[in-house]
């Protein structure tokens, strides 16, 4: 199946029946495969595939949406049709923006052919390797293998167009002793450069240093916060970081572009290609992806604005990023302990939850490989603890970076493990 020309051709023969003012068709298209394993054993193998037309006319400010998923000329025709009639029965949308024009589009590339081809049978031998780690040992260990591709195709009554393809493939893994565990993730474009070994390994090694884990007290701690639970406090953050939001004063960032809001050493932005975590290169409307910086040595300098609001504020539209990149150092996790002379090695977090959302406060717990640290070295796991703190406290009180690594599961990021002082902890756990 040529997948450019039939989704194209798709794109295309939708718009050739608009009789609308003006029109777009953006299609979302996936084909994943997921292998599950657990007990010792593959317990799961899943596979899907799925593609998405959203056909959105409009006549005037009035806008019409309709959604298929059969590309055939008489669906196509319907849901153009439909998008047409809900177009004239609608009020105007207040919130109205021209369509794209014709622009180039960044060319990311981010698809590997050995990924797309990977299926049950090769997931099931890599899979396999880290079970067989395991038999006999008085260890078990979970996770899964997933790969895919994944298509946007877009085109517009204006004549802008893009298309877009990219691989990907992830691995996790959760090594359980009798009282300890712990857990790896690893993401790529090309699955060739996921080692099921190298994960297997960190994952023991966190389970292995963990065991028999300590009781402390909770309270605050200075703490260093592994690149994984970085990565999940980042998405809460970047969740509310929309200008309408802000400047309606509905936010955390109401009133806060311009100004410091993080220690001087954090600095994030979103780089369209970037080479350990690619990103899509366009938006669901057709605007191209371009970097863009969000803090800047601890200030606030942009909010994710689309189109109407960039135009509203007389800014550049940014869209919705889909990477978020934040600076780092050559430092190692072990060589930001060995500056600790008291302290929590916090591994990942697990269940973080809003508890105010408008100040950004949150709620979570450690999980797989929570560590004290003393005079600078790693002395024994610690039973989870809970904690609860505010994202743009918690970055104010950053005093060092380390190496960024990619992360992220609903959104990609490549961030640096942080110390943080006077970190949060609230109760303790019996595990």
């Amino acid at each position: 199946m040529d997948d450019e020309k039939n989704l194209t051709d798709a794109v295309e023969t939708a718009l050739g029946f608009r009789k609308s003012d003006g029109m777009e068709a953006f299609i979302d298209g996936h084909r994943i495969g997921f292998t599950r394993f657990s007990n010792g054993r593959i317990t799961q193998n899943v596979s899907r595939s799925k593609f998405i037309m959203t056909v959105k006319t409009w006549f005037g400010a009035r806008e019409g949406l309709c959604r298929t998923t059969d590309f055939s000329r008489a669906s196509l025709e319907a849901a153009v049709r439909t998008a047409e009639e809900i177009a004239r029965n609608s009020g105007e949308n207040l919130e109205f923006a021209p369509p794209v024009r014709p622009c180039a589009v960044p060319n990311v590339e981010s698809y590997f052919e050995s990924t797309a081809r990977t299926g049950p049978k090769e997931r099931a031998s890599m899979a396999g390797r880290m079970l067989a780690r395991c038999s006999g040992s008085g260890l078990s260990c979970a996770g899964l293998l997933g790969n895919g591709t994944l298509f946007r195709v877009f085109g517009n009554s204006e004549g802008h167009s893009a298309y877009h393809r990219g691989s990907w493939a992830r691995m996790t893994c959760t090594v359980l002793t009798g009282n300890s565990s712990g857990w790896k993730r690893a993401t790529a474009e090309n699955i060739s450069d996921i080692d099921p070994d190298g994960v297997f390994e960190s994952a023991l090694s966190t389970a292995e240093k963990s065991r028999d884990p300590a009781d402390i007290e909770p309270g605050k701690y200075t703490v260093v916060l592994g690149s994984p639970a970085v990565s999940e406090m980042l998405a809460f953050l970047f969740w509310c970081w929309d200008a309408k939001s802000a400047h309606e004063g509905r936010s955390f960032m109401s009133g806060k572009v311009g100004s410091a809001i993080a220690a001087p050493c954090i600095s994030i932005s979103s780089v369209p290609g970037h080479p350990k975590a690619p990103g899509f290169p366009f938006q669901q409307d057709g605007l191209p992806q371009a970097r863009v910086d969000w803090i800047r040595n601890g200030r606030a300098v942009n909010l994710t604005r689309d189109r109407f609001w960039a135009g509203k504020l007389g800014l550049t539209p940014t869209g919705q990023p889909s990477n978020w990149i934040m600076d780092g150092t050559d430092a190692t996790v072990d060589e930001l302990v060995a500056g600790i002379s008291r302290g929590i090695l916090v591994s990942r977090f697990w269940y973080v939850r809003y508890v105010d959302q408008i100040e950004l406060l949150l709620t979570g717990m450690t999980r797989d490989g929570t560590f004290l640290i003393e005079d600078g070295r790693i002395m024994c796991g610690v039973k989870n603890m809970r904690w609860n703190d505010s994202i743009p406290s918690i970055l104010n009180r950053v005093e060092a970076v380390g190496t960024p690594v990619r992360e992220g599961e609903s959104m990609d990021t490549v961030v640096p493990p942080l110390v943080v002082r006077d970190f949060n902890f609230t109760s303790k756990t019996l595990f």
